[in-house]
């Protein structure tokens, strides 16, 4: 299943300020299914980020240009954009990693951009959000379209292990023993992490469709 977030409505998903995930080192995966219903801005796919007040941390999103892009905050915004145009009612799995040396977005399994970047990731109390980012009283950047299969490692994931998630394997049989969180997205209110057993508080998402994933997710 996924969850359809309604960027006229601000739809998102609350996961919150989880100190599991706020990643001050230097590695990180974030990944998820998504199905864009519109593309006239950016929208925020899963974030630990706030534009008001500069809370800044990770985020996987899309922006103005119709493109994948992932960043990352030192002390700076360091940002790696896909080149793949991403087109309205069409599944795509995106991956963004940092390994301390480059920034990198992956869209179906491949690498579309590496961005050269060193540093630590800043901390931030920014709450980690699906479908928006947070500021102020309200949200950020709403997606539009449906979200799924979300996820967050410790590590940078390899090349080889970014292709298997986008071939349809399950995030808990990729680098198990480094990954933070998982919220499928299965329908399920409120949703929920499988890996930190949180409860996420859903916010006007409705339940849509399963990704067209070979034989929906599956082990190796």
């Amino acid at each position: 299943m996924s969850r359809c977030f309604e960027k006229s409505n601000d739809d998102y998903i609350e996961v919150g300020n989880i100190p599991a995930l706020n990643l001050t080192g230097k590695e990180i995966t974030v990944v998820a299914w998504i199905m864009l219903e519109s593309t006239v801005s950016e929208g925020k796919i899963l974030a630990k980020w706030a534009d008001a007040g500069a809370k800044f941390q990770y985020l996987l999103s899309t922006n103005s240009g119709d493109k994948c892009q992932f960043a990352i905050f030192n002390g700076g915004t360091k940002i790696a954009v896909g080149t793949s145009a991403l087109l309205v009612g069409v599944w795509y799995h995106l991956a963004g990693t940092y390994d301390g040396s480059n920034v990198k977005i992956y869209c179906n399994g491949t690498l579309e951009d590496s961005t050269p970047e060193t540093g630590n990731i800043a901390s931030t109390t920014a709450p980690v959000r699906i479908g928006a980012g947070s500021g102020g009283l309200g949200t950020e950047n709403p997606f539009d379209g449906e979200i799924g299969h979300t996820a967050i490692w410790d590590k940078p994931l390899t090349a080889g292990e970014v292709e298997s998630l986008a071939n349809g394997i399950n995030p808990l049989n990729i680098r198990g023993e480094s990954i933070l969180f998982y919220a499928p997205l299965n329908g399920q209110d409120p949703e929920y992490d499988l890996i930190g057993g949180l409860d996420l508080t859903v916010n006007g998402a409705t339940v849509a469709e399963e990704p067209p994933i070979p034989n929906s997710i599956k082990a190796p």
